[in-house]
């Protein structure tokens, strides 16, 4: 027995082989039924890895080194955290990391680069599920979760995916659910709990898809998610009253994105960083994040032409509210910043490049 001087305060994560694990008053490095570190941080209420150091939710983000518990950065947090675990997303060349968080009044944050930024308000009565991370071929990565009736999809400045949220009728999630994604198609499909009922497939090209849809009756308690490759089954186990049940699926390789709490392991997903490429040389363009919560208006523009470059913003009315021009430039990837005074709703934009045209929706919160 290891005697810790208090009461685990969080569920334990293991990485490296070694245990980490918080009291009321201490955070501690177990291995090999040692306490080989120890530092004096009180009250964390949730914790994750990233990369190879340790996350702690406080009323601040502190990120401490695995290797001795030395405290690397604190970013202060404005509101109330710890209902909902955090997640990492770990570049696999660069080892950098962003944090993301979910506040215990549902708003999503992400914390990197010693800045935490809320990307997206919680605009629902309800609470959200938790919050999962995958990647696809040309975008990684990509955050999902679902609230209310509907299913969200963003990147990793809080951008929605198109057509996303999605909204499913006479569907709502269970809040604080943990959530999974798997690649059985060329489309990777992402599940999300549904009260008494099982989860719910989506594909990021906001479509339902229930023949991946796993149908649960009765509460689940403790599922887990298994790939074992000798029998290319995917083996789905969960707790239902006092019987141990199962369901599987055949796969000939291991489909799972996503694992559903801390990611069957230690609550970071690993991969390269990706953007979506612009297709063809149409003039594309977006608004990040969205929506947009401050008073400034980001654009990102791609295959510009050498000309003068006009924006234009327009309420949902189709009544003009701003206008600005730029003189031409080489670049064919440029970014726009446009000082505004909007109000809360929705707007179109619409920017004009010569004979080139291309219009987004985006939506204004503060």
């Amino acid at each position: 027995d290891i005697d810790l001087g208090g009461t685990c305060t969080v569920k334990p994560v293991a990485h490296d082989d070694a245990l980490f694990l918080a009291t009321e008053q201490n955070v501690m490095k177990i291995q090999d039924d040692l306490i080989l570190e120890l530092a004096p941080i009180p009250d964390v209420k949730a914790m994750a890895i990233a990369g190879d150091n340790l996350v702690l939710l406080q009323p601040a983000a502190v990120t401490i080194a695995s290797h001795n518990l030395g405290v690397l950065n604190t970013h202060p947090l404005p509101g109330s955290f710890g209902d909902y675990e955090p997640v990492a997303f770990t570049d696999a060349e660069t080892e950098e990391s962003i944090i993301f968080l979910v506040s215990n009044s549902g708003d999503v944050w992400s914390v990197s680069q010693g800045t935490a930024s809320r990307i997206f308000k919680n605009l629902e009565a309800s609470m959200p599920t938790q919050l999962g991370l995958m990647a696809t071929d040309n975008l990684s990565p990509v955050l999902f979760w679902g609230n209310a009736n509907k299913v969200y999809a963003t990147t990793a400045d809080g951008t929605l995916l198109q057509g996303f949220p999605y909204t499913h009728a006479d569907t709502q999630f269970a809040p604080s659910e943990h959530v999974y994604a798997l690649g059985f198609s060329s489309l990777p499909i992402v599940q999300l709990p549904v009260s008494d009922m099982g989860y719910m497939a989506y594909g990021l090209d906001a479509t339902y898809h229930p023949e991946f849809s796993l149908g649960l009756s009765g509460e689940r308690k403790s599922p887990v998610l298994c790939y074992l490759p000798q029998q290319q089954r995917l083996y789905w186990y969960y707790q239902s009253g006092d019987e141990l049940t199962y369901h599987y699926s055949t796969a000939s390789e291991n489909p799972i994105l996503w694992a559903g709490e801390r990611n069957g392991s230690d609550g970071q997903f690993t991969g390269d960083t990706a953007a979506i490429p612009a297709s063809g040389n149409k003039l594309s363009i977006y608004v990040y994040p969205n929506p947009v919560e401050s008073n400034t208006l980001r654009i990102r523009a791609d295959k510009l032409g050498n000309y003068p470059t006009t924006i234009k913003v327009f309420d949902s009315s189709g009544k003009l509210v701003m206008e600005q021009s730029y003189e031409a430039s080489p670049a064919k990837v440029r970014d726009f910043s446009l000082d505004h005074k909007l109000g809360n709703g929705v707007y179109y934009l619409t920017l004009v490049n010569k004979d080139e045209r291309a219009r987004t929706k985006f939506a204004v919160i503060k």
